[in-house]
């Protein structure tokens, strides 16, 4: 379901109060429009929750069917640039939507996903069982805690 995976930001509520309905219409057109897609679905063990941090792996095939509708939903929509971390399954994604566009996958390491230390790839319960306090603490506070040998999302944004 795309609702869930796709956030566009645009300034039409500013423009509504500045201009004419015919105006604000001629400007949208020709606003820069950010879309924010989430990768598809990762190809991991089971159905459980993972951690997958910095953790390459490659869509599933229900991750490829979602790349492939996310292209489907935005063909007529002109892309300029599709921009991606280097991990296989944003990658992935990437190169499916880029396939409906004339637009080429640009790699860009600074979008590498968080290092998630000796939690990677493991599972929330697991975690959740092995390390009850940290565990509930990185879920109160995302921005500062770290798992071990890890980094917080405040690591990862300096």
């Amino acid at each position: 379901m795309l609702t869930r995976e796709v956030l566009i930001m645009e300034t039409n509520r500013i423009l509504r109060v500045k201009a004419s309905p015919k105006l604000q219409e001629e400007r949208l057109r020709r606003l820069l429009r950010i879309l924010l897609l989430r990768h598809g679905e990762p190809l991991f063990p089971g159905k459980t929750r993972r951690f997958l941090g910095s953790t390459d792996v490659p869509l599933s095939p229900k991750g490829r069917e979602q790349a492939e509708a996310m292209r489907s939903a935005l063909r007529d929509l002109p892309l300029s640039r599709i921009i991606t971390s280097p991990l296989r399954r944003a990658s992935e994604t990437a190169s499916l939507l880029a396939a409906g566009h004339s637009s080429r996958v640009e790699i860009v390491e600074a979008l590498r996903e968080i290092h998630l230390g000796t939690w990677e790839s493991r599972t929330f319960d697991d975690v959740a069982a092995a390390e009850p306090e940290l565990f509930a603490a990185r879920g109160r506070d995302l921005w500062n805690v770290r798992p071990p040998k890890g980094e917080s999302f405040r690591d990862a944004a300096s």
